[in-house]
C-alpha cells in the first residue's frame, strides 16, 4: 500500500511507439503522490526493455522539480517492446513500442 510519499499515480503522456534498431526512443510522463501533489525527485524503475548487457539497475526515470520524467534509449533488437514505469506498488499504463 502506497504512503503519502509514495506516487500512487504514474501516466506517460508521450512516447514513440515505432522506432528503427539503434533509433532513440523517448518516453515522458508524470508522478502524482497520493495526496494529488507532484512527486519531485521520485527514482522509476523502467520494465520492459530487456536488453542484452542492460540490468534494471540502468533504467532508471527520475522526476525534475516539475515531476516531469523523460526517459531516452536506443533499442538494439527488432520487437515489440511492452514498456511500464514502476514505484514500489504502483505501475505506469503499459505503452507499446515496436522495433523494425
Amino acid at each position: 500500500m502506497a504512503t503519502q510519499n509514495e506516487p500512487l499515480k504514474i501516466t506517460i503522456s508521450s512516447a514513440s511507439t515505432t522506432a528503427r534498431v539503434g533509433q532513440s526512443v523517448t518516453i515522458s510522463g508524470t508522478a502524482l503522490l497520493k495526496n494529488g501533489v507532484g512527486a519531485p525527485d521520485t527514482q522509476l524503475g523502467v520494465m520492459g526493455l530487456d536488453q542484452p548487457g542492460e540490468t534494471l539497475n540502468g533504467r532508471v526515470a527520475v522526476t525534475d522539480t516539475h515531476v516531469h520524467f523523460s526517459y531516452t534509449t536506443s533499442i538494439s533488437s527488432a520487437g515489440t517492446y511492452t514498456v511500464t514505469f514502476l514505484d514500489y506498488n504502483v505501475s505506469s499504463q503499459p505503452i507499446k513500442i515496436v522495433v523494425k
